[in-house]
């Protein structure tokens, strides 16, 4: 009797598990599409940027002071008052402990654009040489008066990235 009924509630599934089964031009568009966005990178990260040092008197006035990066992020930036321009950093490797840069009571700035296919949190591992400001498209995502020697992995914050170019300082 078990194998009866067994075999009836086979019958019965049959139908509906043939349509579930079978193909039809929209799945397999959606299918295609979705296979296609997984293998389409998902971020892609453009070369690190450096401007620095600005100096100040102090420690805290280095930190506390919004130097020019702050307000505006210029790479064409050339003939400033200053003298600094931005460099492009092509050997800064994600991971990696850049402890060359100078200046005492200073502030140093690096900038890169992330390009997300689509809106997405990230996790970004970083470390600095004293004290560390982050923006991600403008906004303070991080700030952390410390004095200490620059290692990797020192912070950790989660961020949300926008479709398109994010603007990371």
């Amino acid at each position: 009797e078990q194998a009866a009924k067994v075999k009836k509630l086979e019958i019965k599934v049959a139908a509906p598990q043939k349509t579930l089964d079978t193909s039809t031009p929209v799945l397999e568009a959606a299918q295609a599409e979705w296979e296609k966005s997984l293998a389409a990178p998902q971020l892609k990260l453009e070369d690190w940027f450096s401007i620095g040092p600005f100096t100040a008197k102090t420690f805290e006035a280095a930190f506390d002071t919004a130097f020019e990066p702050e307000k505006e992020v210029d790479l064409s930036r050339t003939n400033a008052p200053d003298g600094l321009k931005w460099s492009a950093q092509p050997g800064y490797a994600d991971g990696e402990v850049h402890n060359g840069l100078k200046g005492t009571n200073s502030a140093t700035y690096l900038y890169r654009t992330i390009h997300a296919a689509s809106a997405r949190s990230l996790k970004l591992f970083l470390g600095s040489d004293d004290a560390i400001k982050v923006w991600l498209n403008g906004k303070s995502v991080l700030s952390n008066k410390v004095e200490r020697g620059a290692a990797a992995d020192q912070e950790q914050v989660d961020v949300q990235l926008q479709a398109g170019d994010n603007k990371l300082l």
